[in-house]
């Protein structure tokens, strides 16, 4: 049976696409022929067709009522999409497997209850906002630009980021991190900021978070003499540790001062930056869940 009006889509490089035959005011349905000219199989290939080509139907059922159908009669997943955010549709988009040189029908058609009939899409992707990484929402092109203390550099694909970080370790990138200074040390509050810092996590839980950067040499971040550590608080900024030993011990007891037993040795200056900041951190993390437990399995009165 020869319908009055076909769409020709022909998948290559470039994409075209051309109209046989005369359109009806309201046509029953739309044939669709798609053809693969290259010597490759193509999977999930997006097809195009113009919402021009479908007016008669979308004013007849609306979008959302048209069906796409392959030569078996199975209605395949479809998406009208408005471009430009006029409130019009644009185009009616479908996927589809084609095999090399290979040629495929379809047809599109409307209904009363086509929304109803519209086949569910399967969940083929997972996304969430990872901040502990850099390779996030942003990672769009081939090199991302990395500024600390001043300096830029440039990293790649993730796999070349091999050269900074140490197998295993997990990439973190640091925005506006406070240091204390003489004039404003942590406690005024008012501190200078580098934009951005580069480095590796050593430590992520109970509300903390810990980073080691070298802020001269971003090729040894993990060199564990000339880095420095980076501390967060939930979404706080990022503050550099201080090196005194005795600044650095009234700085944890104030973040981590309502763990009686931590805050009896950061009094006492038993602790030390680099060797002790991310076991303090642990550890604080560790009461900080017994409370809890402790809290939920104490009878209510």
């Amino acid at each position: 049976m020869r319908f009055p009006s076909f769409l020709v889509v022909t998948l290559g490089l470039p994409l075209t696409a051309s109209l046989l035959g005369l359109t009806p005011p309201a046509p029953q349905r739309v044939s669709v022929t798609v053809r693969n000219r290259l010597s490759l199989n193509r999977g999930a290939e997006t097809v195009s067709l113009p919402a021009t080509r479908l007016a008669a139907l979308l004013r007849q059922y609306g979008a959302e009522n048209l069906l796409v159908r392959d030569e078996a009669g199975n209605i395949l997943v479809s998406q009208a999409v408005d471009n430009n955010g006029d409130g019009r549709v644009d185009e009616l988009l479908f996927q589809t497997d084609i095999k090399a040189n290979a040629t495929q029908k379809f047809t599109v058609s409307g209904a009363r209850n086509g929304a109803s009939q519209q086949p569910k899409s399967p969940n083929t992707t997972f996304s969430r906002l990872v901040p502990e990484r850099i390779d996030d929402y942003t990672w769009e092109n081939d090199r991302v630009y990395l500024s600390d203390a001043g300096d830029t550099f440039k990293a790649y694909f993730p796999s070349e980021l091999k050269r900074f970080v140490a197998l295993g370790d997990t990439v973190v990138a640091a925005r506006d991190v406070v240091v204390a200074t003489r004039r404003f040390p942590f406690t005024r509050r008012r501190p200078r900021l580098i934009p951005a810092a580069f480095g590796r996590q050593l430590f992520r839980g109970g509300g903390f978070q810990l980073l080691s950067y070298d802020p001269a040499r971003p090729a040894t971040l993990t060199s564990a003499l000339s880095s420095r550590l980076l501390l967060r608080r939930g979404q706080e900024a990022w503050q550099v540790l201080p090196a005194n030993p005795a600044k650095f011990n009234r700085l944890m007891l104030a973040l981590l001062g309502s763990d009686p037993a931590l805050a009896a040795g950061l009094r006492a200056g038993q602790y030390r930056p680099r060797r002790d900041a991310a076991r303090l951190l642990e550890q604080y993390a560790d009461w900080q869940t017994r409370q809890f437990l402790q809290s939920v399995a104490r009878p209510a009165h």
